[in-house]
């Protein structure tokens, strides 16, 4: 006979053999979630005497001064970040063509630095404005 058992989140099979006092087969018991802050599927909450949306956020709690400021602090930040990779990844394949044609002697290493400068300062201003 199988017999279900509910720990954490995950079910797990055991199976059971014995009988118990009465001459028939112990049931499976299924013990109530412990309530818990993280986001409760529509199940859960039912199951838990909770009713729905109970956990969620009021219509302005993310204009609390801390709130704002982490989700600035984490916008600046994300956009700095790709800025800068795509500043970094042109820069790179400007510099791998400065590379091919300083090989080939179409330009002197002296004008392809000149130009890698040029080129530098050029698209990082633009980029930041």
């Amino acid at each position: 006979m199988l017999a279900l058992r509910q720990t954490s989140s995950s079910l797990h099979r055991r199976t059971t053999s014995s009988k118990d006092k009465n001459g028939s087969f112990p049931q499976a018991s299924w013990p109530s979630a412990a309530p818990s802050t993280k986001l409760l599927s529509c199940s859960v909450a039912i199951g838990m005497n909770r009713s729905l949306c109970e956990d969620r956020r009021g219509p302005f709690e993310h204009m609390k001064p801390t709130n704002l400021v982490k989700g600035i602090v984490r916008v600046t930040m994300q956009q700095g970040a790709t800025i800068f990779s795509g500043f970094m990844s042109d820069q790179l394949k400007e510099d791998m063509s400065r590379d091919e044609r300083v090989q080939k002697g179409q330009l002197t290493a002296r004008e392809a630095d000149d130009e890698a400068e040029a080129w530098s300062d050029r698209e990082w201003s633009k980029r930041w404005e």
